[in-house]
């Protein structure tokens, strides 16, 4: 039993099959390796010329039938020859006809596809996709499966924006849905032959398409009931564009006998129209991607204008794709064509302007005041975004430069004729720009690049209607319908704006804000010759040749009028000014009566004594004629006749003797007799009233004085102005009042006879020295305001005048309003050195209190010469006000 097990496994292994090895390894050599040399050999292997097979005779083929099996024993052994391999194959018998290429050995050539499943046939890769990614049923979702050649049929609708047999149009989204899907369910569509990404990949390109087509045909025809004509000119342009579009799809997809384009070819072919209706879109808000209730409001024309210059400087400066780029500038040059127009006529570039018909030609030069002083009635608030600032400011003063110039002079060349015939346009091409470049003329095309071609007329013999020439367009309505549907004439010159527009901008303009410069530089320079001739009329003496202003509008002149009056430049104004409102009489029973310029010496009568009762202060300094009627303000005819007087007479003695040679036009100096006067203002309510009742303190400043410039100079001397000419008339008079008041103190001491303080030495000599003080202080304060104050900016702003119309400095002023202003800075620089401005209330009030004291020193001196005070009782007081003089010099002064 023993041996019988021990020799079963043996048994069973000897029954088992060998097990040989699939590969064999070979054993090295017993000698160095080389792997270099022997890579070389296998390279020589490899290079070998091929094993050229033995043929055979052509005479034992041709005379050996094909289908006649071959005689002799088979060949054994070795490699089949060539022509025995040719002759037994069966295939062959039916010619005898061989080719070299015939007898080459002959075996399936199998196509090697790549190893890529994206790359492999369609319908391999559709069954790859859904084997390893199969489709998950979802109840929500629907899918349909088309073929190809029903996609196709179907495409041109959904291109076109109109529904079609597998997308309708959803008004309420405003997008394209499939057909059959309901609301609540979502759809897929999968060409059959490709999966549903490829179709989606394919399909949202048209998609897009067709939407963005039917949002701007929704949007050209809400448009439509604008009455804007910007917005019209934008719906025009849009529906060109949407137009050619279009057409551009029907040209490379219309059936026309040919083939028709496959699927990916009409996919890249639809890029440029996808790029240039998604552009247009995004400038009127209608992008794919926002719902309706996400679509911006349609703005104004003001906004419009600026969101389509950003969107073209945007798509210029990312040197978008040309259609793109040329879609942005047709619908710029379009919609902008109105307002340049607008700006053109308001400027009188190339026509009246419309505003002007609003004023007469006569008779305006002098009817008052504006009724908008900012001329807000004909200057716009808001520009578009391409009008720069510097432009903007520009138009703004050309525009108020021709109110003014309309009203100052009618009979200008500038209003009579229009300065230039060509209109302000965008220019695209290389020519145009090279042309406004160089100044050259442009070519009558250039200014309507876009103008519809009218169809060509009717044959007779159609039976066309004749219409009159201004009827002709009514022509159209006679045709066939759908007959000049398809006629390119109709949309050429929107064809010929898009192909012929240039990639990329003129090295002269390379960027789209010089290019904006450039189109905008005639309206620049119309701009600075309209703000020119106005301020040349402002600037020229009424001597000076025509044009004539219907007014004398001399700035200089009235300037001068100003000065003299105003600021008490005028010697002989000031003393007759003086002599009527104020007194340096130490006599407080007689009051004016010395002065021959008094209010009584020019009514002949003597001074009647007890004008001031013993009850009241003696206001010192002020002519007893203004206390007549024991009333404050003064008021009455004779005032009011004896100022008029002394601006009469004033005027007698500044009147120059150069005047306009025609005599037709009254100069400055003859209108300023009624131009300017005197005028009393309403007393204030309140606490205020109680400091003007009193004629101590700020007794004169009721009275001020008044001028009536020409309607046309109110840009010059406005309301403003006239109130800082009057805040610094009113300072003058306080000044006279203390001149008097000084002169006053030294008639009342200069006797050594009747001091002030006969008793009191020392309280004498204080006087005295107080008197001293006060007078160089009061001298020292109208010299620096005379000559430094005024004098030395006024004057400087007069010479300035005057050599801006000599030319000796260049252009000092650009416009009559950087005149104004700087008129109205002059102005300031006068209140600032003379302490007047709200932020120097503090160093003011301190310049007040000083001449108030110097008031209270004549007050107490002549309450001592009238006796009511007794010298004992006057010796504190002026101790007091000597202390608080000081004082209030030192606070001025620190």
């Amino acid at each position: 039993m023993t041996d019988t097990h021990d020799s079963l496994p043996d048994r069973v292994v000897a029954e088992l099959p060998p097990l040989n090895t699939r590969f064999y390894v070979p054993n090295l050599a017993d000698k160095p390796q080389n792997p270099i040399i022997d890579n070389l050999k296998a390279l020589a292997d490899l290079a070998a010329p091929p094993v050229q097979p033995t043929l055979l005779l052509k005479r034992e083929i041709v005379d050996r039938p094909v289908n006649q099996p071959r005689s002799g024993p088979p060949r054994t052994g070795g490699t089949a020859n060539l022509w025995q391999k040719a002759c037994d194959n069966d295939f062959l018998h039916g010619t005898v006809l061989r080719s070299w290429d015939s007898w080459q050995p002959l075996q399936k050539q199998d196509v090697m596809y790549s190893p890529y499943i994206s790359e492999q046939p369609p319908h391999t890769f559709v069954a790859s996709r859904h084997f390893i990614r199969p489709q998950l049923s979802d109840a929500a979702t629907k899918i349909i499966y088309v073929e190809q050649s029903e996609f196709l049929a179907s495409l041109m609708s959904t291109l076109m924006g109109a529904t079609s047999k597998l997308h309708v149009w959803d008004p309420q989204r405003e997008c394209f849905i499939l057909r059959g899907v309901h609301r609540d369910m979502s759809g897929i569509l999968s060409i059959i032959g490709k999966d549903e990404t490829i179709t989606h990949s394919c399909l949202s390109r048209f998609l897009t398409i067709g939407t963005l087509s039917r949002r701007l045909e929704v949007l050209v025809r809400s448009l439509g009931l604008s009455a804007s004509p910007t917005l019209h000119a934008f719906s025009y342009a849009v529906d060109s564009l949407l137009a050619f579009a279009r057409v551009n799809i029907l040209d490379y997809i219309g059936n026309d006998g040919h083939e028709p384009p496959s699927l990916n070819a009409i996919w890249v072919a639809c890029e440029d129209v996808a790029n240039m209706l998604a552009a247009c879109a995004e400038v009127c808000g209608r992008g794919v991607d926002r719902s309706p209730d996400q679509y911006p409001p349609v703005p104004d024309s003001i906004g419009l204008l600026s969101v389509i210059y950003q969107h073209c400087v945007s798509h210029f400066e990312r040197s978008s794709p040309t259609l793109v780029k040329a879609a942005t500038a047709l619908i710029l040059t379009l919609t902008s064509r109105h307002y340049l127009q607008t700006i053109c006529s308001a400027i009188a570039y190339s026509g009246s302007r419309t505003s002007l018909d609003q004023h007469s030609k006569s008779g305006q030069s002098d009817g008052g005041e504006y009724e908008n002083p900012d001329f807000s009635d004909v200057v716009a608030e808001r520009y578009p975004s391409f009008i720069s600032k510097p432009l903007k400011n520009s138009l703004i003063s050309a525009q108020k430069s021709l109110t003014i110039l309309q009203d100052a002079c009618p009979d200008h060349p500038l209003l009579l004729k229009p300065a230039h015939s060509s209109p302000i346009t965008w220019y695209w091409t290389e020519g145009e720009i090279d042309r406004a470049w160089t100044g050259g003329p442009h070519e009558p095309v250039a200014s309507n690049p876009l103008k519809r071609a009218t169809p060509e007329p009717l044959d007779a013999s159609e039976g066309a209607a004749k219409y009159e020439p201004e009827l002709l367009g009514l022509r159209v309505y006679d045709l066939e319908p759908g007959s000049h549907a398809t006629n390119p004439e109709l949309w050429g010159p929107v064809r010929a704006f898009m192909n012929d527009f240039p990639k990329r901008l003129p090295i002269v303009v390379p960027t789209i804000g010089d290019l904006t410069n450039l189109v905008f530089s005639p309206l620049a320079e119309q701009a600075s010759v309209l703000s020119q001739a106005v301020l040349d009329i402002f600037l020229t003496p009424l001597s000076s040749p025509s044009p004539t202003p219907v007014v004398d509008l001399h700035i200089h002149s009235h300037l001068t009028v100003l000065r003299s009056y105003q600021l008490l430049a005028s010697h002989s104004f000031k003393s007759k000014l003086s002599a009527a409102l104020f007194s340096d009489s130490e006599d407080w029973a007689s009051g004016g009566r010395r002065s021959a310029l008094s209010l009584a010496a020019r009514r002949n009568t003597k001074g009647t004594p007890g004008l001031v009762s013993d009850d009241k202060v003696w206001p010192v300094g002020l002519s007893a004629s203004l206390l007549e009627k024991d009333s404050w303000p003064p008021g009455g005819t004779d005032l009011s006749f004896f100022l008029r007087t002394v601006v009469v007479d004033a005027m007698e003695v500044m009147r120059p003797r150069t005047v306009d040679p025609t005599g037709e036009t009254p100069s400055a100096y003859d209108e300023s007799e009624w131009r300017i006067g005197f005028a009393i203002r309403d007393l204030p309510s309140g606490k205020g009233q109680d400091k003007w009742l009193d004629p101590c303190c700020t007794a004169l400043d009721f009275l001020y004085l008044e001028y009536q410039p020409p309607r046309p100079l109110q840009i010059v001397v406005g309301p403003d102005v006239l109130s800082k000419y009057q805040r610094i008339f009113a300072f003058n008079l306080r000044l006279l009042r203390v001149e008097n008041v000084v002169r006053m103190l030294h008639r009342l001491s200069r006797t050594c006879r009747r001091p002030p303080f006969g008793t009191l030495t020392k309280a004498n000599a204080l006087f005295l020295h107080f008197r001293f003080l006060a007078h160089t202080f009061v001298a020292q304060l109208c010299s620096y305001v005379y000559d430094t104050a005024i004098r030395r900016h006024f004057d400087s702003f007069l010479f300035e005048i005057s050599i801006a119309r000599e030319g000796r400095n260049g252009r000092r002023f650009s416009d009559v309003f950087e005149l104004a202003r700087y008129h109205s800075d002059v102005l300031d620089n006068i209140l600032i050195a003379c302490l007047l401005r709200s932020g120097q209330k503090a160093a003011g009030d301190a310049l007040r209190s000083c001449l108030e004291t110097v008031m209270e020193l004549g007050i107490l001196a002549g309450e001592l010469t009238r006796g009511r005070l007794e010298e004992y009782q006057a010796e504190s007081i002026l101790e007091q006000l000597y202390s608080a003089f000081k004082r209030r010099v030192s606070r001025l002064v620190r």
